[in-house]
Parts: structure tokens; sequence; C-alpha cells
């Protein structure tokens, strides 16, 4: 798949800034100052060590045809490849949005000891139609699965064949595209299966066999295959899955933005031919007058940012920007759409600057309808353009309307009514360039371009579609359709999980103990909610009661914030939850945890879903959309390495390293290594926000977790040093906090208020004197 295809990588370690002091990560192009001469190659994985050693670099030398091993210090960087919508930080110059990337190449034109340098753009990629590409037939738009292609070659006795596509694995070498004039390599075995030209002499294949290397003559695609995703005209008809002949010329490939996606070793096609003349779309037959195939050699990108402030700055090579690695719902950049928290109507307005320091954003509201393309006229479209209002908003105010967000080099199809003026392939494309004034330019499959309001468009998600759905490993989904708790049918109940007797009288002999510090609450069977209800396996009971005695031995050991849930019928399952400690960041929420035990436990960790109170992220590890836990305990951190689970380890141990390692009083710095003062304070604000928000929750409409008598409890009790600390900071009195919090921004301290005098009114009415 090419590298536009693939999730951005994200850095594979903390280390801010770029340079000799970053450190690699996947697609980086480096150059090996050890090899002679020195080689140009690029990243193919880490292996990342801690921060005091150096990371073993895997990299890939394509025109030496070995992946091979090396220390960081011994590469240097020359290049590091960037993606649309990337949100990144240019030293001190502040946050950007890449919204712009140009790639310099230097070239080898194949067939020929000659060296070239200049813009990407010119460029094409070598054939239009490879596994993975985006195209589209009339409406719709897929994904091509496969394409089948056949060589026209010749030998140097004067012999010319045809290779079909069922033998391109005979072919050296047969992990790249060719192009005419290349010199490959067949292997005898499959002369048979060629296709032979007329006015072969009779001894051809001894005449061949003499000499089996060939020059290509031209190339043929023979048969494509789609995978259909979507139509912008419902009920169309969906076209074949599979094209040839002159059906090929009804599929159009969208790749406004390869030259982005290039990278060293790569091969590629000059854009127009030797007199200048654009090469025809699609092409389906290369021959050496239309074909002049490239191999990058070097790749030098730079990148186009957008600010939070508004301003650009332009041709800002890669080298000096880094990746954000946090993104928090609160982030707004110029361009994103947004309306009101509490908003019940239509009306939807375009960020034109955000005052990260202050939290707020100046946002410019268009009348109900506009955005979405609704108004009668354009006449009237424009003038509801011009008539509507500009203000300074809390961000906390806000939230992105998902529907209307869009960024450069997303695949959009027309979602608005299709005009008769307007063609089947000016129905779906590629997004140029968004504005601010709520429009976006769209190029379409037959290379025309539209300015629309953004409601005109609808993104089709490609890369999401193409890799399938997603594990069920960290689903939290509960069976009833949603992530909620309440609604639906509950979970069907499944057969009891029945223990021998010895193994049932084991675990009764061993909650006496448990029960003394009442850390273990144990009842008959799991909620129908329980995450990992449907999760039956089988067990070996003596295995299992071995483990069992020695977790229940360890609960012993939890601290006084943490209790677990466990349950007769269903020895494997538990439910846990931590309750945030006095005077930290954390105090007045409880995170929820429900947790299976795996056939072989403790070989492998348990397995951990994080339940979620409120949709609003709390901490960078614990992900309320799938439920994962990321701590390097439960081996689910992304680099190997760092993974610590062993069979001498235990539940609680996990969760002492939850409560001590994740919910920490600066959880930012401590997931993510380095980042700025002001990075750290804006989140805990994050954090405190949503702390409020899921203490004003469990009061009034807990979710059905089997514990909500016990959270409301620690709730009420936790309230009372929260809302003073959080008053009195409001109020600018002294306030003794052990992790950056103030001084609070502007945008933030309504919000606040809203929500401390929110808490107290629900704690008055709820309390039990009230009551």
């Amino acid at each position: 798949m090419p590298w536009k295809q693939r999730p951005p990588s994200m850095a594979v370690a903390a280390s801010g800034g770029v340079g000799g002091a970053a450190r690699l990560r996947q697609d980086d192009v480096v150059v090996n100052m050890e090899r002679q001469p020195p080689a140009v190659g690029y990243v193919v994985s880490v292996e990342e060590t801690t921060a005091s050693s150096e990371d073993t670099v895997h990299v890939c030398y394509p025109f030496c045809g070995v992946t091979i091993p090396s220390p960081s210090s011994k590469l240097k960087l020359i290049d590091r490849p960037i993606s649309h919508g990337m949100y990144v930080q240019r030293c001190k110059r502040g946050r950007g949005l890449v919204d712009g990337i140009g790639v310099f190449v230097d070239v080898k034109l194949l067939g020929e000891n000659a060296c070239m340098s200049f813009d990407a753009s010119k460029i094409r990629p070598i054939r239009d139609f490879y596994a993975g590409a985006v195209v589209t037939c009339g409406p719709w738009v897929g994904v091509v699965t496969d394409a089948q292609e056949t060589l026209a070659v010749h030998f140097s006795c004067g012999i010319k064949l045809w290779i079909p596509p069922n033998l391109a694995e005979f072919i050296v070498p047969n992990d790249r595209f060719h192009v005419p004039g290349e010199t490959i390599v067949i292997m005898s075995k499959a002369l048979p299966h060629c296709i032979w030209v007329e006015g072969i002499p009779a001894r051809r294949a001894q005449d061949i066999r003499s000499g089996i290397k060939c020059t290509i003559d031209h190339i043929a695609v023979n048969e494509v295959g789609v995978r259909w995703i979507t139509s912008a005209i419902p009920g169309s008809p969906r076209p074949p899955t599979m094209f040839s002949g002159d059906n090929l010329k009804q599929l159009y490939s969208l790749h406004s933005f390869y030259a982005s996606s290039l990278r060293v070793g790569e091969r590629a096609l000059l854009a127009a031919t030797a007199d200048g003349t654009p090469l025809p779309q699609p092409l389906l037959y290369l021959d050496s007058s239309n074909a002049r195939g490239v191999e990058i050699v070097r790749t030098r990108t730079s990148a186009s940012l957008l600010y939070q402030s508004g301003q650009r700055d332009d041709s800002i090579s890669s080298l000096e920007l880094r990746e954000l690695n946090y993104e928090g719902e609160h982030e707004f950049w110029p361009g994103d759409p947004v309306m009101r928290v509490d908003a019940v109507d239509d009306v939807r307005g375009i960020v034109q600057e955000v005052y990260a320091h202050n939290r707020t954003c100046k946002v410019h509201w268009f009348p109900a309808g506009y955005l979405r393309n609704q108004l009668p006229s354009s006449g009237a479209s424009a003038a509801a353009a011009s008539a509507g209002k500009t203000e300074e908003v809390s961000v906390y105010e806000l939230a992105c309307d998902a529907s209307l967000a869009l960024k450069v080099a997303d695949y959009v199809i027309w979602a608005a009514p299709p005009s008769a003026a307007r063609s089947v392939y000016q129905l779906a494309g590629e997004v140029m360039h968004v504005s601010l004034d709520g429009t976006a330019r769209v190029h379409w499959a037959d290379h025309t371009e539209t300015c629309a309001p953004l409601g005109c468009f609808r993104v089709i998600d490609v890369v999401a579609e193409n890799d399938g759905p997603q594990s069920a490993e960290f689903s939290i989904s509960d069976g009833t359709g949603s992530t909620g708790y309440g609604g639906g049918e509950p979970a069907p109940r499944r057969k009891k999980n029945f223990l021998c007797r010895a193994f049932q009288s084991l675990i009764n002999a061993n909650l006496a103990s448990a029960y003394s510090n009442s850390r273990l609450i144990m009842s008959d069977d799991p909620p129908a909610n329980h995450r990992f209800i449907d999760r039956m396996v089988s067990h070996c009971p003596t295995a299992l009661a071995r483990c069992l005695k020695a977790e229940m031995r360890a609960f012993e050991e939890l601290p006084k914030d943490i209790t677990v849930y466990g349950y007769m019928n269903r020895t494997d399952l538990f439910r846990a939850v931590i309750y945030g400690q006095p005077d930290s960041l954390y105090e007045g929420a409880a995170f929820v945890f429900d947790i299976h035990l795996p056939p072989n436990y403790p070989q492998e960790p348990p397995r951990f879903l994080y339940v979620p109170i409120i949709s609003s992220k709390l901490n960078p590890s614990l992900h309320a959309e799938d439920g994962k836990v990321c701590i390097s305990l439960l081996n689910t951190v992304d680099n190997p390495a760092l993974c610590s689970w062993s069979k001498s380890c235990n539940i609680t141990q996990v969760l002492v390293a939850i409560q001590a390692m994740v919910l920490t009083n600066n959880p930012q710095y401590d997931t993510h290594g380095s980042c700025c003062p002001d990075d750290e304070r804006m989140f805990n604000e994050e954090v405190l926000l949503a702390v409020l928000q899921s203490m004003t929750v469990c009061l009034r409409s807990p979710p059905p977790l089997g514990m909500e008598a016990q959270i409301a409890k620690y709730v009420r009790v936790a309230a009372a040093n929260v809302l003073d600390r959080v008053e009195n900071a409001l109020e600018n009195k002294p306030v003794k906090v052990e992790y950056p919090l103030l001084p609070f921004a502007q945008g933030c301290m309504p919000v606040l208020r809203s929500r401390v005098a929110t808490l107290r009114a629900l704690l008055a009415a709820t309390s039990p004197s009230s009551s």
C-alpha cells in the first residue's frame, strides 16, 4: 500500500524537537554514514530502548536490496515524510496544521545513465490502478483490489513473446512495477506457458534458454478488480467488480496528492512525454514513447503551515517540525466548523483564529442552513455569509461539527442534490483547499474543480473502509448497538461456569481474609453489561483455582481507594473501580475497569477494558472510544520492548500501576514525556472540567455498573475538597496544588464556574438531609 494510504506513523519516542536529538520513526529518510559510499534508505521499524540507550533502527536500502539494523547514532536524518492534516509544532513558532506539502526529488531516469532534480508535481504514479488506489466510475467510489497486466518482451536473438499476468512470480525482479525498456529475467520453466508471437523459428526454445534475459517493449493493463464503497447518487446501479478491455476507460484514478507519498526507491512516471504532451488518463498502455520511468533517489519535503493564530508560513522544511502527540477535544484550528455545545438549531460557525493561551476562539457564525447549502439561491448564500456575526467564544463552549469537517486531501463525494449540468465524473474527488468563509475547493475525477459550502461534500474514510472492521478485542459495545449502559435488551445470559466442588470450597475458604478489608466484594453473577460476559472460555479448574488463590491473597494488599468485584458463577471475570486520590488532579473521579482472565493466565496478562462514565477524555492512556488501557504491564503499549508482564504479576499489581503511573498529577507529561508547561496546564484544565462533569453524572444519572451507591458516596465525600479548591483558585485565593493548573485560562473560568454551581446545587438536592 502506498505511503499515503497508511495512517501517519507516530513518533516512536517522546523526545521532542528534531535533528540529532530526535528519535527516528517509520518512513524517515536516512543516510548511513558507515557505509561507503554513504547509502540512502528509509526506516522500516525502530526497536526503542530506554531514554539513556541507543535505539536499533531497521533501515531498508532499496538500491542495495537489503534491510539492515543499525544503531541510531550511525544514521543521519535527511528527510521526514508528513501528511496533510497533520498537527505539528514548529520549534517556538507555535502549533501548525499542515495544509500543503511540497516535495522536491532527485531521480534517476530508468534505462539511462542520467539523474535529474525537479518538483515532484511533475511526476505521476507508474500505474493508475494498483492495489489500494482510489478510483471512480460515474457516481461510485471504490478501492482497487487487484490489477493484472501483460508484458511484451524481446530477447537478444530477436524472439518476442507475451508474459501473461499469472506468470508474474517467475519474473525477476517481481517486487516492483516495471517500465518499458527495463531488462528483466524470466525463469525458463515459465517459457512454455508464455504467449509466443507468430513467425518464431522452430528452435526458439533452445535459443531463448541460452539467454533468459529479456527487455520489456510495452505493458498493457488487462484487468482491474474494484471493491465499491459508496455512491454520490443513492440508488444508482453498482458498477461491476471486474473491468477489462474498453471498460477500463470508465475508471478514473484519484491521485492529486501522489507526490506527497513518494519515498526513496519508488518508481514513477514523468507526467508528460518528451515533447511536453500530458499523459492520458487513465494510462492503460505503456511503451517507450509515453512512459519515461524514473526512480526516486532522494526526497526533500516542505510544508505549508496554518497556525492557530490564523497566520501562514510556506516552504517549511519537514525537519523543523515535530508531530504533536496529543490533540484534545477542545483543540480547534482556523477553518474548523463548530457549534455551541448546547445548540438546538442548525446555526454553525467557522473558527477564524484561536487564542491558545486564553483558550478562546474567534468564530464567524453563519445563518442556519448556509454551510449545508440549504439556502434558495447563490445570491442568498452570499448575503447570508456576509450577514453573519463574529465573536470570541470559550473553546469549552464549542464542539466540532464532524459532519462538516473537511481537511486537505480528504476523499469526498458530492452530497448536495446533483444538477443536470453536473457530470457524473464531478461527483467524487479530493479536497484541495478549505477556506475560512465556510467553503471548500474540490478537484474532481475529470480534472475540473468546484468551490462550494462545506455541507455540499461528504467525506469518505477510504483507509478505514480498506482496513476492515475494528478488532473486537477492545470493543466496548454492550450488545445494544451503543456504547452506553442503558436502553436496549440486556446481554443474553450464558450458561454458568460450574466448577468442581473442591474448587468452590477453595474459593469460599479464601473469601474470609479478602472480606476483612472490604477490598473484594463477591456476588453470584456479573452484570449484563460486563464487557467480557460473552467471552466464555475453558479454564483448567485446578490451574484457575491456584491463580485465584494467589489473586485473593494479593487483594488483601489493595489500597483503600481500589475495590474489586468478583462473581461466584464467573470466576474468570472481575470489575474494579479506582477512586481518585485526595488532593490529586483526579480527586472526585471514579475509574471502572472490566477484567477477564484468559485461559493461559498468568502466562499472558489479564484482559482489561476501561468503562468510561463520560465520553470526555480523562487520561491519554485510557481510551473512552474502545476501552483500551495502554500500560506496559498489560503489554498494550506500541513498543514491544517496553512490555513488562510476567507470570509472577497479578491483577493487584496492574491496578496499583494504573493508579500510580496513569492517574498521576501530570498525565500529559507522564504519557508523552517532554511538553511545554502551557500544554500541561491546558490539558489539566480539560481534566478538571471532565472530573466535575463525571461527578455530576455520578450523582444525577449514574450508569448501571453495580456499584452506583458506592461511587455516589465517594463523590459526596470528595466534592467538598474539590469544590473548595476550585472556588478558591477562581477567586485568586492561595491554593496548594501539586500539578500544573494555575492560572486558569480566560476561556476556562466561566465554564468552571458553571459546572461548580451545577454540582453544588446537585449535592444540596441529593444530600441525605434533604431527602
